[in-house]
Parts: structure tokens; C-alpha cells; sequence
């Protein structure tokens, strides 16, 4: 019986729906190696994460190991650097949303024991995000014009970060992920956090859930715990851990931007970012403050709402903007 077969036994397995026959077969593979006892508990882990996203699914076991599994030899051959243009979320298929997970979740265990012991590689272009399962369940959002890397060894999950990325990690106490970026190192068992590494010379860690350890050059570990935020400059070599209050920060995964009584000075730095535009700030002496919620944002719609808010001009010059404030109102 060939690996397919059993990747269809574990999902009928979960889905209760084997047979006393097929539960002996199942059970006398899983027993005969060691790898297929961990490839099962990392299915396990995928399925039991995918489950919350719909409940009243029928599952497919057959459709389900099809349909991906025919594009299992071409990802195969792309291990050395698997560059992904774009990808639909998973659970937005119509196929049953937990096998999609899981088989998607054997594909990646297949590819990375192909690899032997190679880094699988994703990277995303501009105006692109990617959303990766990895094996354990863990879930990583790239964000665009980034790149990453990931390599299981040793008990321990490595990623290479470069660019910016939120990560939703499984716990497994055995298996502490790793994430390195710009000499630093982020360690976590199961959380969710941010690294935002585009600039050579700053790394900044937002955490969100759990608890994480941080490691600059040099420098000794810096825990965070949630509603933390580590600021690393690479060239001063100087870490700082400050409160982190900006929703904003992962204004690019949630496709929102939230602002309540900011200072417009941090607002239009927000908005550059978000829209990756340059924009020129004058104030002219006044203090302004700005409150607004805005879903899936276009650049011209902020800009609207500010022209409305405030007394403004706007100087267009290519990707760049002139903003001047004339009064707050």
C-alpha cells in the first residue's frame, strides 16, 4: 500500500468513519517506523487547527488526496527553491475543509523529508501576501516582497525570516520555532507575533499571544510578554522593549486601519507604510488629532476622509504626496 493509502486511512481515521479492518492496517503501519508515528501526530495537529473553520463539512477523503496530491511531484521538484506567486486561502475552497488542511499539511511533510534536510523556501512579490501551513499546524502570513525559509532538525523548527511576517505557532513544548532575521533570534513554543524585518538595519517583534524570547547581537535573551514590543537596531546593536498599542502593525494581514485620537503625524506614517508612498507632512504650527476605522482601504478614499476632516491641500509628484495643513477644524 502506498503512502497515498494511508494519508486517506489517518483522514478517514479522524473523520471516524474506518472500518475495524482498516483501523489494524492503519495501526500496524503506524507502528513498523517511528516517522510514521510523527507524521500522523503533525496530521493530527493540522486537522485539529483546521477544524474550527467549518464544522459541517463532509469530508472526501478520495477528492481530497486527488487533488493535491497530483501536484505533489511538480512542488517535489521545486524543493531547492519553491518560489510561490500566489496562493488562494485554503479554507476558501470548495473542497472539505480539514482534508484540504491536512493533505496540504502531508504534501509540506513530503517535500521537507525529500529535502533531505534542505531549506524550503517562499517568497512573495509586491502587492502580494502568502499564507503557508507548515507541517505542525503552524500557520505564517508573508507579507509582500518577502522572503522565508524553513527547515525542521534537531527538535527544533527553524525559520529564516527576510521582510515581515506574522506567525500563529503550535505548541510543542519539545520543539521550540525559531525565527532569525537580521542577526536576531525569536523563540517561542506557541504563540502569535509579528516580525517586521524589511529594513537591514531594524527589527521590530510585536507580540500578541503566549510568550517569546528575543536575541540580539551579542545581547542577552529579552522575554516579551503580550502588548510587548522589541525594537532591535542592528547598527547601534541596541534592543528596546516598549509598550505596543498600534493595532496598525499588522494593518497589512488584516486589511484594516484603525486610528482613535492619534497624532497625524503618526497617522500619515501609518499610511505610508500601508500604501508604500512617500508623503510629505506640513503642519504649520497645529496640533492635530485623527479617528477613523477603514475596511480594505484605498489610498484615495484615506485621503478623501482627511480632505474632509481637516482644512488641506494635496501636491501630487508621482508615488509621492504633499500634505499641508492649513487647520485642524
Amino acid at each position: 500500500m502506498n503512502q497515498e493509502k494511508y494519508i486517506s486511512l489517518i483522514i478517514k481515521q479522524f473523520s471516524e468513519k474506518l472500518s475495524s479492518e482498516e483501523e489494524k492496517v492503519l495501526s500496524e503501519w503506524e507502528s513498523s517506523d517511528i516517522t510514521n508515528r510523527k507524521l500522523k501526530d503533525k496530521l493530527k495537529a493540522s486537522w485539529d487547527k483546521a477544524k474550527h473553520y467549518k464544522e459541517d463539512v463532509n469530508v472526501n477523503e478520495k477528492d481530497a488526496w486527488s487533488n493535491i496530491s497530483s501536484k505533489l511531484h511538480v512542488k517535489t521538484k521545486k524543493t531547492t527553491n519553491p518560489n510561490i506567486p500566489k496562493t488562494i486561502p485554503i479554507w476558501r475552497r470548495p473542497l472539505s475543509i480539514a482534508a484540504s488542511l491536512l493533505v496540504l499539511a502531508a504534501c509540506s511533510w513530503f517535500l521537507l523529508s525529500d529535502a533531505n534536510g534542505q531549506k524550503i523556501s517562499y517568497s512573495t512579490n509586491t502587492n502580494e501576501t502568502l499564507d503557508i501551513t507548515l507541517p505542525d499546524g503552524s500557520l505564517i502570513y508573508l507579507n509582500e516582497n518577502s522572503q522565508i525559509a524553513y527547515l525542521e532538525e534537531e527538535g527544533q523548527r527553524n525559520v529564516n525570516l527576510n521582510g515581515e511576517a506574522f506567525f500563529d505557532v503550535s505548541h510543542d513544548a519539545a520543539n521550540p520555532f525559531v525565527v532569525k532575521s537580521n542577526n536576531t533570534t525569536t523563540t517561542v513554543l506557541g504563540t502569535k507575533f509579528n516580525i517586521n524585518a524589511k529594513s537591514n538595519e531594524l527589527t521590530e517583534v510585536s507580540l500578541y499571544e503566549g510568550k517569546v524570547s528575543f536575541d540580539g547581537a551579542d545581547q542577552k535573551s529579552t522575554i516579551l510578554l503580550p502588548g510587548n514590543m522589541i525594537r532591535h537596531s542592528s547598527n547601534q546593536n541596541k534592543t528596546e522593549l516598549l509598550p505596543f498599542k498600534n493595532e496598525n502593525a499588522i494593518a497589512w494581514k488584516t486589511k484594516e486601519l484603525k486610528f482613535e485620537n492619534d497624532k497625524i503625524e503618526e497617522v500619515i506614517k501609518t499610511i505610508e507604510a500601508y500604501f508604500d508612498r512617500e508623503i510629505e507632512l506640513k503642519l504649520n504650527g497645529n496640533d492635530c488629532v485623527f479617528t477613523s476605522n477603514f475596511k480594505d482601504p484605498k489610498y484615495n478614499d484615506v485621503i478623501e476622509v482627511l480632505k474632509f476632516t481637516y482644512d488641506l491641500s494635496i501636491e501630487s509628484r508621482n508615488s509621492s504626496d504633499i500634505i499641508n495643513i492649513k487647520d485642524c477644524k
